[in-house]
């Protein structure tokens, strides 16, 4: 699926990086034909070979115990393997089924803010998190020049609306400032490992939901970074 070389090569360029990845025609067919009727995500903060999927997937859709235990089993390969490249067996895995919506149909142009952040050091530390799209459309994102970061930004503090990522008029505004920008997006067989967290962090989107999609995230660290990130998230 990936190999922990691939993995690092690709972290040790500190950049943005799209690559590509190898399931096998069983996994294939497994993703392009999973039922989806429900709308749903389940998250995961742990060791990454201790998750388990299994009744979360068997309850999206109709779908045979067999294609269950194919897409549970590969979504727990690719995060061992994320984290294995990453040197880490922790991690913070989102599997999000959306169906069918015009809801993204403006886009959502975003950058994530740094996960970990315990003290000053660890946020100014480079942070990436890996994500890829089983099933269905795939993520958008795009390189912005550096006038229209700045454009962007600036609209980003002025917003009035502390929810502004989700309201379309904020959206259009956004999207106006990236008019003349080549969207790139991510194909099935690609993973995309980003940065977040800094000014060269990602600008990136949901893309138009036109079809159903099973979308995985994975944020491998260390246990006691997982931990906080699940107890500031969670309250717990």
């Amino acid at each position: 699926m990936i190999s922990t070389t691939e993995i690092k090569n690709c972290l040790a360029k500190e950049k943005s990086t799209v690559f590509k990845l190898n399931y096998t025609p069983e996994q294939k067919k497994c993703f392009k034909e999973f039922d989806i009727q429900k709308k749903q995500t389940f998250s995961y903060y742990g060791k990454v070979n201790d998750i388990d999927s299994t009744d979360f997937l068997a309850g999206i859709g109709n779908n045979s115990a067999s294609s269950v235990k194919i897409l549970n089993s590969a979504i727990k390969q690719l995060a061992s393997e994320v984290c294995k490249g990453y040197g880490k067996n922790h991690a913070w895995i989102d599997i999000r089924i959306t169906r069918p919506s015009k809801y993204f149909d403006i886009p959502r142009w975003h950058q994530d803010g740094p996960f970990f952040i315990a003290n000053q050091e660890e946020r100014e530390q480079l942070q990436t998190k890996f994500i890829t799209s089983l099933k269905g459309p795939g993520t958008l994102m795009l390189n912005a020049t550096k006038a229209e970061k700045q454009a962007y930004l600036e609209l980003s503090r002025n917003a009035k609306n502390l929810n502004h990522f989700f309201d379309i008029e904020y959206r259009k505004m956004v999207a106006e400032i990236f008019k003349h920008r080549k969207v790139h997006q991510l194909s099935n067989n690609q993973g995309l490992i980003f940065v977040v967290g800094r000014d060269t962090a990602l600008i990136h989107s949901e893309p138009p939901m036109t079809e159903t999609r099973i979308f995985v995230s994975v944020l491998p660290g260390t246990e006691s970074q997982i931990k906080a990130l699940e107890t500031r998230w969670n309250r717990k």
